[in-house]
């Protein structure tokens, strides 16, 4: 989770990775949603937002990295899953 650009990385595309590019973020999203159902109130919708928007975000930045860090193989792998699901 993150960008570490002086780390030696691999592009991970097996196990749940194989299902969604983002397992990490969307286990994160859908517990916040659990979470609105539990307790329904209005800071927390606006919270699931600004927590989503923050998340986007981050996955853009991801992406960037990895497409600069692995080219093509990450072109691929884009084709091949999906964002979330």
């Amino acid at each position: 989770m993150g960008i570490t650009e002086n780390e030696n990385v691999k592009l991970v595309t097996t196990g749940l990775f194989a299902i969604s590019r983002n397992p990490i973020y969307l286990g994160l999203g859908i517990s916040f949603f659990g979470f609105i159902f539990i307790a329904p109130n209005v800071v927390g919708i606006v919270f699931i937002f600004i927590m989503w928007y923050g998340v986007h975000e981050k996955i853009k930045d991801e992406e960037e990295f990895l497409l600069a860090k692995f080219g093509g193989d990450f072109v691929d792998y884009k084709r091949q899953v999906r964002k979330w699901l």
